[in-house]
């Protein structure tokens, strides 16, 4: 297969951001919804997803079998049903390929669609199926990066692309083959609980010059370089291991390097790092960053305590955004905005004060000082993947939610959702004005020009003044139930909200429309009433020859009627609605069926009111 050109320069899918990004993920995604994932590309328009999962739900609720590699329109959020290669096991890294529409992917793997594929694979787009270009690997691969035609790969082998080189190789993209100059010997643990010499990310600097790598090691080539090593890429034919070290920077730590993570700044003046293993400052569940230099033992730039795991970083031009297992996480230096969604005990509340940031943070460039940018997410393990674009930001975790709204396990922070008009919200039971038995209803229609999100609603006891709540009682906090609403939804969307049983009296429900950009819409308003409405009892009376046959609506609870003619008592009638006076000699006759009940007089007039016996 033909290799396109490859890009200039290591790419920085973040060097454009003006702006934080939006704390607003994007909705109308179908979503993997099990498992993990654990890395993010971007091909073109295309979003491509790697992890250990096996299932993709459709916007109409069809579930279907996609395991470990899914991929999506940016644009649309749709799953690519083209795309639906057969991954053998779990894919740990995605990355864009430089042939166009393609993708790599590496991990634990060892078949794609039936064919072998050890470990590493490149997969088109168009059809999911694995190219000809074959990199057999023995063991893991976890890491990919390219950039100026070059293509490395990183990970647990010994062995790739035909050649016993360990853990770190450069692949050549158009054969396969590994470059036998770039050998680099991986030795030693700098912590006990990374496996072996994993390598677990790997990122060129902008300029193509330096490669950062993140690994399990305590020595490269003899020398102390736990947790991070530089080296010098600027000659294919001669690389070399930098002077660059921060070894002696670990030696205080209880579980050594235990490092997770890295990404380089888009200006190439810094790095970061992630860690995991126990909250132990200034080195574990830390992001630390450190200045690209050659020289050894720099100082840090600087560090910031997370208080718990974290699992990934992206760098782009305005923040250092953060994911992982943590919750509160350290204030400063700089102001901090400390309360953010929530503000309940979790695993870095024990230190005292901090900043709430649940496992999404977005840090300072300057100093790591909390942001103020704290969507939040539900997920149990922790957002264990991040990808910059100039779109936005791509985050992969093991939840459902990410600041509320429902997004299965990958969350877009989209720049391009720009829209200003707010979408249309109309109730239309109950009508305005209405009576009507509990339990009932609410039901209504939403319209937005590009998609309507979700539709919310109160119900306001007019008595009390009170609100109604999760738990069906009304209480004086306003709450708002959340309907979520089928994508795309921009024609009329028809909603529901069954309310419970509510006590006779007046009430007020209100209705609000979200769309995807968070606008919200006018409330539409309606007043009822919950009662029995009154009952419009009714009795027919018709005669044939000289009878006369009452047959009358049932009043509840009685069983005993009493049939007057005439405005006289004239019989009972027990268990049964109806009446046959007969016999009546020549005259006019009118009746009334009366109940009698607690104290309360039924009278229901007989209709006509006037009978006529001749």
């Amino acid at each position: 297969m033909a290799v396109i050109a490859g890009r200039a320069y290591a790419d920085q899918g973040g060097a454009g951001h003006t702006s934080l990004v939006p704390e607003d993920p994007r909705l109308g995604f179908d979503q993997v919804v099990n498992g993990e994932i654990h890395s993010i590309a971007v091909v073109g328009d295309v979003i491509v997803v790697g992890g250990d999962f096996t299932t993709v739900r459709l916007a109409d609720g069809t579930e279907i079998s996609q395991p470990n590699v899914a991929a999506f329109d940016m644009d649309t959020g749709e799953f690519l049903s083209r795309f639906r290669p057969i991954v053998s096991g779990k894919v740990i890294s995605v990355h864009e390929s430089f042939n166009e529409g393609h993708v790599y992917i590496g991990g634990t793997f060892k078949a794609i669609n039936g064919v072998r594929r050890n470990r590493f694979a490149e997969l088109s787009l168009a059809h999911g199926s694995a190219t000809d270009f074959l990199v057999e690997a023995n063991s893991r691969v976890q890491a990919i990066e390219t950039f100026n035609g070059r293509l490395f790969v990183g990970g647990l082998f010994t062995r790739i692309g035909s050649e016993p080189v360990e853990r770190l190789a450069e692949i050549d993209p158009a054969t396969g083959l590994a470059n036998p100059a770039f050998d680099f010997d991986f030795q030693g643990q700098g912590s006990e609980f990374l496996p072996r010499q994993n390598i677990q990310s790997i990122r060129a600097t902008p300029n193509g010059q330096r490669l950062i790598v993140v690994h399990g090691a305590y020595s490269i080539d003899g020398e102390g370089r736990r947790g991070v090593a530089m080296f010098d890429v600027s000659n294919p034919a001669a690389p070399s291991l930098t002077p660059f070290t921060v070894h002696d920077y670990w030696d205080g730590s209880i579980n050594g390097s235990w490092v997770t993570s890295g990404d380089v700044s888009p200006d190439g003046s810094f790095f970061v790092v992630g860690t995991s293993g126990g909250d132990h400052d200034p080195w574990l569940d830390m992001v630390l960053a450190w200045p690209v230099t050659d020289q050894p033992n720099p100082a840090p730039r600087w560090v910031h305590s997370m208080r718990d795991s974290v699992y990934s970083v992206a760098i782009t031009s305005q923040a250092v955004y953060a994911g992982g297992h943590f919750c509160r996480i350290d204030a400063g230096p700089g102001p901090t905005v400390v309360e953010g969604d929530d503000t309940q005990w979790c695993s870095g509340s024990p230190e005292g004060e901090g900043a709430w940031r649940k496992q999404l943070a977005a840090l300072s460039l300057g100093d790591g000082t909390p942001l103020d940018w704290d969507p939040g997410s539900n997920s149990v393990h922790g957002v264990l993947a991040m990808t910059a674009t100039p779109r936005g930001l791509l985050v992969g975790h093991d939840g459902t939610y990410i600041n509320g709204r429902q997004v299965g396990r990958l969350g877009f922070f989209d720049f391009q959702l720009d829209d200003s008009d707010a979408p249309i919200a109309t109730i239309t039971s109950p009508v305005d004005g209405a009576l009507l038995p509990s339990p009932a209803k609410v039901t209504g229609i939403a319209a937005d020009n590009i998609s309507v999100d979700r539709v919310k609603i109160r119900v306001k006891d007019r008595t009390t003044g009170f609100w109604l709540q999760a738990d069906n009682t009304f209480a004086a906090p306003l709450h708002e139930f959340v309907i979520p609403t089928p994508k795309p939804a921009d024609a009329d969307t028809p909603w529901a909200q069954a309310l419970p049983v509510l006590a006779d009296g007046p009430y007020r429900v209100e209705a609000r429309a979200v769309d995807l950009a968070g606008n919200v819409s006018v409330a539409a308003v309606h007043l009822f009433d919950v009662g029995e409405p009154d009952v419009a009892h009714t009795c027919e009376a018709v005669r044939t020859g000289d009878s006369i046959t009452l047959t009358w609506s049932a009043i509840p609870g009685e069983a005993v009627y009493a049939v007057r003619r005439n405005g006289t008592f004239l019989a009972h009638a027990h268990n049964t609605l109806t009446y046959v006076d007969a016999g009546l000699a020549s005259g006019t006759y009118s009746y009334v069926i009366r109940s009698q009940q607690d104290g309360e007089q039924t009278n229901v007039v007989c209709e006509p009111t006037a009978l006529v016996v001749p």
